[in-house]
């Protein structure tokens, strides 16, 4: 999952973007990196602005090893 953040604040340009995204603070982001997880309850919103925004990103980025 620590792979997965990765990509996602990559596509998304910043730590401050992803909160955003998903309504939370950076802080809360940074959180997420120390613990090495984002919660379920925020892939939804990730998904969902990566398409609008013409990003690739699957369901399957967040379920997987699956490497880019």
């Amino acid at each position: 999952m620590a792979d997965t953040l990765q990509l996602v604040t990559r596509l998304f340009g910043s730590t401050r973007e992803v909160a955003a995204v998903t309504g939370v603070t950076p802080v809360a982001v940074r959180a997420w990196r120390r613990r090495k997880s984002i919660p379920a309850r925020h892939i939804a919103a990730l998904l969902a602005a990566a398409k609008r925004r013409g990003y690739r990103l699957e369901a399957a980025d967040f379920f997987s090893a699956r490497r880019r």
